[in-house]
């Protein structure tokens, strides 16, 4: 990236007391908290003649990992794994390190990839399956979005590809980056069957192209990012309804950008990694962007650290606080995972290098580095579930309802206004319950080991 002058802009209160507090820690040679030990649950080996990687037979290049409802984690390599110029693997990881590969991506027998090659990532559907999207192969080397059963029956749902960040929405659909008739970035709808629908065509002069990631928000609609300011200056943050509606939320100018996807906090807000370019006589502090999901209340909050070490991939962990990357730098060539607060203070310090972070239905943070997948031990709380949302609002005993939210893995109850219901957990967001004999209106309320979730929303019994 070439780093020109940046906007200036005001000191923030929350820093300079951020950074007294972590001077004095530093100078006492103490720890805001004790420091978690990283241990390795998995890692890919892969052999080298030099520096050319010469096979990996389990696949390597890991991308991130999800958690599914069955409680394994699912992810991809985007190279390697066993057969005819193998190009990747679907995998799944018990939470003990047990690696089983459900997928390969081989070529045919002309060396093409009808099926997609170089996997980056997969997301789970109500229905059971993982989703995913490959970076090559396909109708038109562009990749395919494919469909995976959890005993690894694979089907191409769409042929031709170019799709990344794929989400599922509360309609049941996949939503994503992908083009336009005229090869546009564009976002996206693609329906299980593999319908593809353009809603609306990112523009260079008013939102950035970039793409950073596509998040579900609390009101059901999705949330995303554009990142690297450098042709035309501008990164945004915007909104996404199911039904096409695009909203600009915050438009962020070169001098600063945006340098990740958001993230929804506890408190409702996203938050959104944000850096500054370098000036002549030094630079300004990297942080957050946050805001509301209503178009106001946009807020900054700086960290300490410096430009180019803030990688700016972070979330927000059960215990209260943010937990993030910053790259190299005063480090000596090590990156580092660190948690700070709300404010922007940091807390701890993990000199290790990673991206992917995720926190597990156990409370352990869990990343990638290189071909390495690793737990941070011991785990924090395990986390409670949020924005917990049934849907319809309103039903006859014995009706069956669809809840939204959070962190639903794991779940061990879910009570309409008190009355345990069944119900099937589908995936992290998604439970289907039905409304017991002897409910009556009130909250619904969904049980995991972090505990009982706060605010549900009410339900009416008809």
């Amino acid at each position: 990236m070439q780093l020109r002058k940046p906007m200036l802009i005001p000191a923030y209160p929350g820093y300079v007391v951020g950074l007294i507090l972590l001077l004095i820690i530093n100078s006492l040679g103490l720890q805001a908290q004790s420091s978690p030990n990283v241990h390795q649950l998995f890692a890919f080996n892969c052999v080298t003649k030099g520096p050319t990687i010469v096979s990996c037979p389990s696949g390597g290049e890991p991308s991130r990992l999800i958690q599914s409802a069955d409680g394994n984690f699912y992810g991809t390599t985007s190279i390697g794994g066993t057969g005819n110029l193998a190009a990747g693997t679907v995998f799944k990881l018990t939470p003990s390190g047990q690696l089983t590969t459900l997928h390969t991506f081989i070529a045919d027998q002309s060396g093409n990839y009808p099926n997609g090659a170089n996997p980056g990532g997969v997301v789970e559907g109500n229905d059971g399956f993982l989703y995913g999207a490959t970076v090559t192969g396909g109708a038109n080397n562009t990749g395919v979005v494919f469909q995976l059963s959890k005993a690894g029956a694979f089907h191409v749902v769409r042929a031709r590809g170019g799709v990344s960040y794929l989400t599922f929405a509360g309609d049941g659909n996949l939503y994503g980056y992908g083009s336009d008739a005229s090869g546009n970035i564009s976002l996206v709808r693609i329906t299980p069957s593999g319908s593809y629908s353009v809603l609306h065509t990112l523009t260079l002069s008013t939102t950035g192209i970039y793409a950073a990631g596509l998040i579900l928000g609390s009101d059901g609609n999705l949330y995303g990012t554009t990142i690297d300011a450098e042709i035309k200056k501008i990164t945004s943050l915007f909104r996404l309804t199911t039904a096409g509606q695009f909203t600009v939320l915050q438009t962020v100018h070169y001098g600063q950008f945006l340098v990740s996807a958001p993230i929804q906090s506890a408190n409702g807000n996203l938050y959104a990694g944000l850096d500054f370019v370098v000036q002549p006589n030094g630079s300004l502090l990297p942080g957050l962007l946050e805001h509301n999901l209503y178009g106001a209340g946009f807020q900054l909050i700086t960290l300490p650290y410096g430009v180019e070490q803030w990688v700016g991939e972070f979330l927000e962990a059960s215990d209260g606080n943010f937990w993030g990357l910053r790259g190299a730098g005063s480090l000596g060539g090590q990156g580092a995972i660190v948690s700070f607060t709300h404010s922007g203070a940091q807390l701890q310090q993990i000199n290790l290098g990673g991206y992917g972070l995720m926190q597990a239905s156990d409370g352990r943070i869990v990343g990638l580095n290189g071909n390495e997948i690793f737990a941070l031990e011991p785990a924090l709380p395990a986390p409670r579930p949020l924005f917990v949302s049934p849907s319809p609002a309103s039903g006859k005993v014995g009706a069956q309802v669809m809840i939204h939210g959070s962190h639903f893995v794991g779940t061990t109850a879910v009570t309409f206004n008190g009355v345990s219901a069944s119900f099937r957990v589908l995936n992290t967001g998604n439970i289907v319950a039905t409304v017991p004999a002897g409910a009556t209106t009130g909250p619904v309320e969904v049980t995991n080991a972090g505990g009982v979730s706060l605010g549900g929303k009410s339900f009416t019994v008809d």
